[in-house]
Order: C-alpha cells, then structure tokens, then sequence
C-alpha cells in the first residue's frame, strides 16, 4: 500500500504537509506536482491505494488536479481525498468528485484514519457478504438486527 500526494511545488515537502505527516505515521508515499503529467510508469505500474489531493486554499485547483487524476485510466478508480483549510470547505460544492476530504493542518490520526476509511469504502469487502460454492452462492443481508441468507 502506498499514498500518492498531489499538491502545489514547494508545498509538499513541508514539515506540517501531508507527505511528511503520513510518512512519520510508516505510510510509503510519492508525490507530485498539481501540474505535473501522473503518467509516470511507476504511478501507473503499482497505482497507489489512495490519492491525496494537499489544495490547501487553492480549491480550484484541487478540482483540476482530480480532473487530470480522472484522466489517468490507473487511477481513474483510486479513491482521491482533498486537503483544505477551514477557509477552502466553504468553496466547495456537492458536485466534486472526492471521495473524502481532510482538513489542514492536519491532526495525524484524522488523517490516516480517513485514509483507512476511504479505502476501506471501495475495497472488495465493502459489498455484502457472498459465499460461492461451484453454482450456489449465498449473500447476506442485513435487515434491521437480524441478517438473512438469501
């Protein structure tokens, strides 16, 4: 599992940012420039679990670098998270496509508990509960307290 973190150039390497925040917490992170290509071949070979988006107050960017995410077919499914000050929440609308957002600065454990919680949310054990065997399968689901097997 790695994290890629995009965001402005100058930014990213700084002592508070995301990078160095998810780094000291054991995460293996890459970053990038808002305006680099992510075309690179290792960000395509082994995508990264999560894509962090560090906006900070520069929302507008933020969008256009999940754009040119979206563009980029091996990671136009990996769950992309925007980092924003209290200032940048209310620019934001509730037709952008992240799948989460953080705010800065950063509290360690919100941040990577978010992380874990958005990946979490589009892994393959986020659906209900199936059991095949051969051409019988059975699928939980639940209803209230009990579960059913239908």
């Amino acid at each position: 599992m790695w994290i890629l973190v995009v965001g402005p150039e100058g930014l990213l390497e700084r002592e508070e940012g995301a990078a160095n925040t998810l780094r000291e917490l054991g995460c293996r992170v890459r970053t990038a420039n808002l305006w680099d290509s992510l075309e690179q071949s290792e960000i395509i070979d082994v995508p990264p679990t999560v894509v962090l988006v560090e906006a900070i107050d520069e929302v507008d960017a933020g969008r256009a670098a999940l754009t040119r995410i979206r563009a980029v077919k091996p990671l136009a499914e990996i769950p992309a998270m925007l980092c924003v000050t209290v200032g940048g929440l209310g620019r934001l609308a509730p037709s952008d496509s992240f799948d989460d957002i953080c705010l800065v600065p950063y509290v360690p454990v919100e941040l990577y508990t978010r992380i874990r919680r958005v990946e979490w949310r589009t892994s393959e054990f986020a659906g209900a509960e199936r059991i095949k065997m051969g051409s019988m399968r059975s699928e939980e689901r639940r209803v209230g307290k009990e579960c059913r097997l239908t």
